[in-house]
């Protein structure tokens, strides 16, 4: 199988991405770091559609809080690595 994330856009690059880690590598677990700065809210939510669709279980990561969306589990850690659920 041959992509070419580059002519794609960032979301579709995404998905074709994790869809091949997932079916060559066998990895099911994905953390990402800050997307939420780069996707819009419907975007978030066709990603969250997509994995869970693919049975792919997503980490994100972000340096704020911004609005909880469908099926989010909000997660803060402070300073001193306390958990606030």
């Amino acid at each position: 199988m041959q992509t070419d994330i580059c002519t794609q856009g960032f979301l579709e690059g995404i998905c074709e991405y994790t869809l091949l880690l997932n079916e060559y590598l066998d990895i099911n677990i994905f953390v990402f770091i800050g997307l939420k700065m780069f996707l819009t809210n419907e975007e978030l939510l066709d990603f969250y559609n997509f994995a869970n669709y693919k049975k792919l279980r997503l980490i994100l990561v972000e340096n704020q809080i911004k609005e909880s969306l469908n099926n989010e589990h909000i997660t803060i850690i402070d300073n001193d690595l306390c958990c606030i659920i």
